[in-house]
């Protein structure tokens, strides 16, 4: 496994539980493989040697959204500041 300053760790539920996946790149639907998070990414790690992400509470990009920082934990919807899990997301 490459080391995790490159990723995204996005997880299920907040607080880093339920399902996990990674990400390295654009994504227009969490919800589906390969990522596959049924209900989206209700928390995340950006990785610190990433850029900043903005993330969608839609697929596709659509829906609220904000942008994330390289090197930051976001423990939930309400902390990463939308009202519902990120469904889609890509590099800002």
């Amino acid at each position: 496994m490459s080391d995790l300053k490159e990723k995204v760790q996005l997880f299920e539920q907040p607080e880093y539980g339920g399902g996990k996946a990674f990400l390295t790149e654009d994504n227009p639907d969490l919800t589906v493989a390969p990522v596959n998070l049924p209900k989206g990414a209700s928390s995340v790690k950006i990785g610190s040697n990433q850029r900043s992400w903005r993330v969608f509470t839609e697929v596709n990009y659509q829906g609220a959204s904000t942008i994330l920082s390289a090197g930051k934990d976001y423990s939930s919807p309400e902390n990463i500041g939308l009202v519902g899990p990120i469904k889609s997301m890509r590099v800002s």
